[in-house]
């Protein structure tokens, strides 16, 4: 950890010496809370939400991201989003389902989102790849 440390120190030192920008790819969350000013979520080789660092940790729209975020480990799990764990396993990305590929997964897919692959879209301060995400942050009080 300490040298995850010094090393994340040093890049984000010559990134302000030298108005650097990073391509930062990682799966460990809370690296990437303190490191990226912004964030994009994959699923199966897609982005599926993108916005501020900021905006996807206290405001995640995607259920995968929101999934994501409420599996990780935390010093307060009360600051998670709520969110159900996915069921099953990942499709193979070599044959996704037609429509949105986590549909399969996703609690709150339903009919047009098995035949719609949905495009990232605004969502009003970044952009999620979901047709339901405005029910489902008004479902859980999440603000729009």
């Amino acid at each position: 950890m300490s040298v995850q440390a010094m090393v994340l120190n040093l890049l984000g030192t010559l990134r302000r010496r030298y108005g650097l920008t990073y391509l930062f790819i990682s799966h460990d969350l809370s690296v990437v809370r303190r490191f990226c000013d912004r964030v994009a979520i994959m699923y199966l080789g897609r982005v599926v939400e993108l916005a501020t660092a900021a905006e996807v940790f206290a405001r995640p729209r995607h259920p995968y991201t929101r999934a994501l975020l409420a599996a990780s480990p935390s010093l307060s799990p009360e600051a998670r989003p709520p969110a159900p764990i996915p069921a099953g396993e990942p499709p193979s990305a070599a044959r996704l389902p037609p429509g949105c590929a986590f549909s399969p997964r996703c609690p709150h897919a339903q009919a047009p989102c098995r035949r719609t692959d949905p495009a990232l879209a605004p969502d009003g301060r970044g952009e999620t790849a979901c047709l339901r995400w405005r029910e489902i942050a008004a479902d859980t009080m999440l603000p729009a």
